[in-house]
């Protein structure tokens, strides 16, 4: 059963929090809108309220906007156990919701972590952590991280990376101008893909571009998708 919202918090996420059992665990997620799904991922140590200033853009145009919140994140459950939250885990639980949710043809959105927020936005993205109990997950996301080429998930990244360098999926690859050495990193990403739209820079975002410009990130988004 998932968690109650306080009160204050449903006006800046008012969308009804839905859930699937993947792998024996509640994950939380939104699901609004009709017309072809976009997969919106959040990252650490957000959760779905990232995509608040994008959900009504998406379902405006037309598409279905699914929001989840991964194991160990947001209001799905939080598991304290390390064992439970490795990169394999995540991977099997968004298959699952993939799956229960018959998702096809579906664009992803994705996220990496860090940024700069408000005071309410930043309590806001605290709600769902309100103790060590929950924050599990927090812990475990960067250790995630192939820092160095013996961590566990170095070889899988490589694999990754070399499945994605023989697709011809069409990529979308916004940046926020302010992002230093982070936007540097643009062309490395660019490399990877055969089939990569034209660069964009969404002027004064810094990291999080869905929170300083989401509803242009949305328009560019919709775009890319109906050229």
């Amino acid at each position: 059963m998932l968690r109650q919202k306080p009160k204050w918090l449903e006006s800046l996420f008012p969308w009804e929090q839905k859930s699937v059992v993947v792998n024996g665990r509640t994950m939380a997620y939104i699901d609004e809108g009709e017309g072809p799904p976009i997969l919106l991922l959040s990252g650490n140590p957000t959760w779905g309220f990232l995509y608040r200033f994008m959900v009504e853009p998406l379902t405006a145009a037309g598409y279905r906007a699914i929001a989840p919140d991964w194991i160990g994140a947001g209001y799905s459950d939080h598991p304290r156990d390390d064992r439970a939250l490795t990169m394999a885990h995540h991977i099997a639980d968004l298959v699952s919701l993939i799956d229960q949710l018959d998702l096809r043809d579906f664009v992803v959105v994705g996220q990496d972590w860090g940024g700069t927020l408000s005071e309410a936005e930043a309590a806001a993205y605290g709600v769902p952590f309100p103790s060590a109990q929950y924050q599990t997950g927090l812990l475990m996301f960067p250790r995630l991280v192939p820092c160095h080429p013996q961590h566990p998930g170095a070889y899988d990244n490589r694999v990754a990376i070399e499945t994605l360098k023989s697709l011809q999926l069409p990529v979308f690859l916004p940046w926020g101008d302010q992002g230093g050495g982070i936007f540097a990193k643009e062309e490395q990403l660019r490399y990877i893909f055969k089939n990569v739209a034209p660069p964009l820079s969404i002027e004064g975002g810094v990291h999080f571009i869905q929170e300083e410009a989401g509803e242009e990130l949305a328009a560019h988004i919709v775009t890319w998708m109906t050229a």
